[in-house]
């Protein structure tokens, strides 16, 4: 874990325990992709390789202090207005290469207790009911 994690991420476990809580409801990881999404103040970063890295050390630094996360929104959470009307319309090689890089990283480095999964719809598929998505790229691949 980097040095930084150990004292910018880990009061974060101890105040929750504090609080009587046992998740954090983040990180969030989507990517910076349109300037007006309402959100960004949460997100990492636009590149994909850069939220990974630090969303794994803020994971294991938070599960560290015997909290879970969960992580969010899974996945193409690219706008506020309308979340849950918006259709995000993507290529398979885009949803891989930028949306789910990021998450891919986290969750094999960092093993979040829990992933929120996105309000949107997905190429004209709820997020929250994307089989392909929520059980076999996400829990299989």
């Amino acid at each position: 874990m980097p040095s930084w994690s150990k004292t910018w991420v880990v009061p974060f476990g101890n105040e929750t325990l504090e609080y009587g809580c046992d998740v954090i409801l983040g990180p969030g990881m989507n990517l910076h992709r349109n300037p007006l999404c309402g959100r960004n103040f949460e997100y990492y970063s636009e590149d994909p390789f850069v939220t990974g890295v630090i969303a794994s050390a803020c994971v294991k630094g938070i599960q560290s202090q015997g909290v879970g996360v969960s992580a969010k929104h899974f996945a193409v959470n690219s706008q506020e207005t309308d979340r849950t009307r918006v259709d995000e319309r993507v290529t398979p090689r885009a949803l891989r290469e930028l949306y789910l890089r990021g998450f891919e990283r986290m969750v094999r480095e960092s093993k979040p207790w829990t992933i929120m999964s996105s309000y949107n719809i997905i190429n004209g598929q709820y997020a929250m009911a994307y089989r392909d998505l929520l059980t076999d790229v996400l829990r299989v691949d």
